[in-house]
């Protein structure tokens, strides 16, 4: 038993998920499981509560307009790459152009989220979505609608961690309404 949770029930819980999730999401669910049961036992496991970090405001430079961070997961180990944060947008406010080594994933929870791709346009994302871009690709984030907005950023840091974020020139008001340049 693991926190009150019986093996058989985690393997039912997570064979019900799969189900929604997909089988090799639900494969690694049962390894992390395994792990847990055998492992756990052992006293191997160490979880911890992190620590709340604050709240930050965004440099101007890279976020016109008022744009706060909440680290949610950043690496505990030099082996881990992945940094998860909530990001929240004050109406109107927006990224400079940048781009990402290993690309990003943002999960949109509130508000209406708007994206521009450099050469591709805007995209407007709603609460629920979440949007990807490729490692390289040049993109801005903001809020649209007049709303605040909310979402969840992830990407991964690259080798050299001070190449994880590229960042270029302010956006125009036209990049921002989606008014094509030429």
């Amino acid at each position: 038993m693991l926190n009150r949770v019986t093996q058989a029930e985690l393997v039912e819980a997570i064979t019900q998920v799969m189900l929604y999730s997909g089988w090799p999401r639900g494969m690694a669910a049962m390894c992390v499981a395994k792990t847990l049961f055998t492992e756990g036992s052992k006293g191997n496991i160490h979880m911890e509560i992190q620590p709340q970090n604050p709240t930050t405001l965004n440099p101007a430079a890279q976020f016109p307009g008022q744009v706060w961070l909440d680290p949610i997961a950043i690496p505990q180990t030099d082996n881990q790459r992945t940094t998860t944060a909530r990001v929240r947008f004050a109406p109107g406010a927006r990224t400079a152009w940048h781009h990402h080594a290993r690309g990003q994933f943002l999960y949109v929870t509130e508000g209406i989220a708007r994206f521009g791709s450099r050469g591709i346009g805007i995209t407007d994302v709603h609460p629920g979505q979440t949007i990807y871009f490729a490692p390289g690709e040049e993109r801005f984030h903001a809020s649209g609608g007049g709303l605040f907005m909310e979402h969840i950023a992830i990407l991964e840091a690259a080798d050299n961690p001070s190449d994880t974020t590229v960042w270029l020139e302010q956006i125009s008001d036209d990049d921002y309404n989606g008014i094509p340049t030429s």
